[in-house]
């Protein structure tokens, strides 16, 4: 019975991986297919305008703000120029993930298996006992 209960949680838990690593992957497509890679300057305009909040002004450098400030302008143009390349590696990284993940369940499931079979109470070997 105890094994009954190991295969099937394991079941249950490789569909919810698999159905996550799938809705991860749809998300991933939809998002990068959505993305306006080729404007980069619609990201990067509202950033060279960004006010500092009245509250933070109190406790900052301006040049330090400056600073940081330039730093992600910088990583935006980075990443948008990374992007149109690293989408289809990113989706292959997911699926890798997902069976490593898958794999480490089967692991877990065979252990489980195993412990089960080892914790079943011994069986008496002499006849009518």
């Amino acid at each position: 019975m105890a094994r009954k209960i190991v295969w099937t949680l394991f079941a249950l838990f490789a569909l919810l991986w698999s159905r996550t690593a799938a809705l991860s992957a749809q998300l991933l497509d939809w998002g990068l297919a959505h993305l306006p890679l080729n404007g980069a300057d619609e990201w990067i305009a509202p950033l060279r305008q960004w006010p500092l909040p009245e509250w933070l002004a109190l406790f900052t450098d301006p040049e330090g703000v400056r600073q940081w400030r330039l730093a992600l302008i910088g990583f935006v143009q980075w990443i948008t120029g990374l992007l149109p390349g690293l989408g289809a590696w990113l989706s292959v990284l997911l699926w890798i993930i997902w069976a490593l993940g898958l794999a480490l369940l089967l692991v877990l499931a065979i252990l489980g298996h195993w412990l089960a079979g080892l914790l079943q109470a011994p069986r008496s070997s002499r006849p009518g006992a």
